[in-house]
């Protein structure tokens, strides 16, 4: 059994390597058009709330989403396995001059039963988009 675990924890380290190295390059136009029809998609099924919504964005990539969204939202905590779009993610979130407070990424493991790193947060939405 521990055999089993590991392997699912080698495909899990593989995945999140892969995206942190493809990290740089995923923001391309077609990537943003996707993202933006992505996110009327979800405004018009959903009702957002710009003063009381918070979303959790799992498995966010750079947050192409979540930038679409965030005028639509309180606030918007991305959350990824791979290190290198967490680092896109946050540094775009820097250089936009947007609030960590209303928009940031942290970094999760996806085997961990402990997410304390989002220190029991509740939100009222949590959106897979893959």
């Amino acid at each position: 059994m521990a055999e089993h675990h590991t392997h699912h924890h080698d495909c899990a380290k593989a995945n999140a390597d892969h995206f942190s190295k493809e990290a740089h390059t995923y923001r391309t136009e077609l990537t943003v058009e996707i993202a933006k029809r992505c996110a009327a998609v979800i405004l018009k099924k959903y009702s957002f709330d710009s003063n009381s919504t918070e979303v959790l964005d799992f498995a966010c990539g750079p947050g192409l989403i979540a930038f679409e969204l965030l005028p639509h939202v309180k606030r918007i905590v991305g959350a990824d396995s791979a290190s290198g779009m967490v680092e896109v993610f946050n540094r775009n979130v820097e250089e936009q001059g947007i609030s960590l407070e209303k928009l940031h990424c942290i970094k999760i493991d996806s085997l961990k039963d402990d997410q304390s790193d989002l220190d029991g947060t509740l939100f009222d939405v949590i959106m897979y988009v893959n």
